[in-house]
């Protein structure tokens, strides 16, 4: 039967955040009305540090922000930041929080989940599917009629421009995934898939899986020995065709098992060529291949297990 792999956070902060959310989550609609697309508010000469400390909306970010060391980081560089307002913080149960602050990694790792390199104002936010945080952990924007989601919090007011960015509120705390690890970390641990990580480095493509976000349909060995061993020396001998059909088991962005399904074709970093996922007796599919195994997360991605290489159509 189609399976899923679930990671809960290892943690007693996480699930109190979460257990937090879910009771004040009947609070929402006391949060001020989104700005509109476009429509910037400016703070002439501040940097996006200085632009929180002078809001009082983020008296809590600014406390965190200098519990992490991280003031000097937002007064340099470009960036887009997704601020929790002080009532996002106030969701966390305030033992939970004051732990939080009191754990400066933990605290630093939380904080760069919500920081993403470059300025991005809310209209090239809302034209992204995925965004890549300072910490390279993925961030899903989605849209729907109660608003715009960065993962599952609400943006609540857009465009707060700073002079080395541009500041996006929020109605709550974003959680990174609990593990650290990439994509790639992923399948060169895992034994399942030690020719497909023989493939990636010859592809020369291990960098580009550090990036992303992005989905993977990972072949296991077993799917790689079903080629023969004659033909898969022979792609592993040509890198042009190699990265070809690699690039055809990856799309771009994270899209969990559940989004999988639910669409009706999904477009691979291989050419534009696209995937069809299918559910054929209860068993999931994509292509020809079965999915074996769904959702095992990484920082920048995630990874679904199939048993068989898709080859991409010939040109």
């Amino acid at each position: 039967m189609f399976s899923r792999k679930i990671r809960l956070m290892p943690a007693i902060l996480a699930a109190s955040l979460l257990v937090g959310y879910a009771c004040d989550s009947d609070d929402d609609d006391d949060e001020s009305t989104p700005a509109p697309v476009g429509q910037s508010q400016m703070t002439p000469g501040l940097s996006l540090a200085g632009t929180v400390v002078a809001d009082p909306r983020f008296s809590t970010l600014k406390a965190a922000l200098e519990k992490a060391d991280l003031v000097s980081v937002l007064e340099k560089g470009e960036y887009t930041v997704f601020a929790p307002t002080n009532e996002a913080f106030a969701k966390i149960p305030t033992e939970a929080l004051n732990a939080l602050l009191n754990d400066k990694a933990a605290l630093t790792r939380v904080l760069l989940y919500h920081v993403v390199p470059g300025t991005l104002k809310a209209d090239k936010v809302l034209a992204s599917k995925d965004l890549l945080t300072a910490n390279e952990f993925g961030l899903k924007v989605a849209a729907n009629k109660d608003g715009a989601f960065i993962n599952s919090s609400r943006i609540i007011n857009t465009d707060i421009v700073a002079n080395n960015g541009v500041i996006h509120a929020i109605d709550t705390v974003l959680l990174p995934p609990a593990t650290d690890k990439s994509l790639v970390d992923i399948v060169v641990e895992d034994a399942r898939f030690s020719t497909l990580k023989t493939a990636v480095v010859t592809a020369g493509l291990v960098d580009t899986l550090k990036k992303g976000p992005y989905t993977i349909f990972a072949p296991t060995n077993e799917a790689f020995a079903e080629l023969g061993q004659a033909t898969l020396t022979a792609v592993l001998a040509d890198k042009a065709k190699l990265t070809s059909i690699l690039l055809y088991h990856v799309v771009p962005g994270a899209v969990p098992a559940e989004d999988v399904l639910a669409s009706a074709s999904l477009t691979t970093a291989s050419a534009n060529l696209l995937l069809a996922p299918e559910l054929k007796s209860g068993e999931a599919y994509i292509n020809n291949a079965k999915i074996l195994q769904t959702d095992i997360l990484a920082k920048n991605g995630v990874i679904h297990v199939i048993n068989k290489v898709l080859l991409p159509p010939a040109p």
